[in-house]
């Protein structure tokens, strides 16, 4: 799970689905999808323009926010299709050179990335959105948000009937590597693999460090 937005968190199954002649396995240690910091995600599907551009995730973001959208759609998980505005308040006046350079970015990135976008002077930010009192903004169109939890539980499922299986409340307790395959043994069952996906998340440096990659930590950013 490279980030909390759900359109990167969505591209990485739905990649895993398409090579379905793959066996697939997971082991979360919670018992059941969407239990950890997904779980606190806001299911915006974001476009992309916020990281830099050309980065994994901008271009998993921008191919995952039209992918889910439309993964969600045919699998009736509900999609509101709402649009985001990023504003600029009267409260940014004193950091407005900055506030104004990233505007200027993330024009710069929703143009390259085809991304729809209009820009908006006060008025129309007023329309739009009326208990809203920002100096101007940008509107994204195009982004929508989705239930997490019944989008979680429609990729485990599509992922499943594509052979893949999961092994919930399963703790990785070791993970050895023996000539060209890995052994992930875990609370109540054994496994081996060609290779390992780490997205345990918060956990992600623990799990590393089981698996002999202990330069491996997490640097909490807020």
């Amino acid at each position: 799970r490279p980030s909390s937005s759900m359109s990167t968190f969505c591209r990485v199954p739905m990649s895993v689905e398409s090579h379905c002649a793959l066996r697939t396995s997971a082991a979360p240690r919670r018992r059941s999808a969407r239990a950890l910091t997904s779980a606190r995600s806001s299911g915006v599907l974001h476009a992309g323009i916020h990281s830099p551009l050309g980065s994994l995730k901008s271009t998993l973001s921008c191919e995952g926010h039209f992918a889910a959208r439309d993964f969600a759609k045919t699998h009736n998980v509900p999609v509101l299709e709402c649009g985001m505005i990023i504003t600029a308040t009267y409260r940014d006046l004193p950091r407005l050179a900055s506030r104004a350079k990233m505007f200027r970015s993330v024009t710069a990135n929703a143009v390259a990335l085809g991304i729809p976008h209009e820009t908006l002077f006060p008025w129309r930010l007023k329309a739009l959105e009326p208990h809203v009192h920002g100096v101007g903004g940008l509107f994204l169109p195009s982004v929508s948000s989705v239930n997490g939890t019944l989008l979680s539980a429609a990729l485990l499922s599509e992922a499943v009937l594509n052979g893949a299986f999961a092994l919930f409340g399963s703790r990785a307790t070791r993970i050895s590597f023996a000539k060209t395959r890995w052994r992930i043994t875990t609370d109540f069952h054994e496994t081996e693999a060609d290779v390992i996906v780490n997205a345990a998340g918060l956990y992600a440096d623990t799990i590393a460090a089981l698996g002999g990659c202990s330069g491996y930590r997490l640097r909490y950013i807020r």
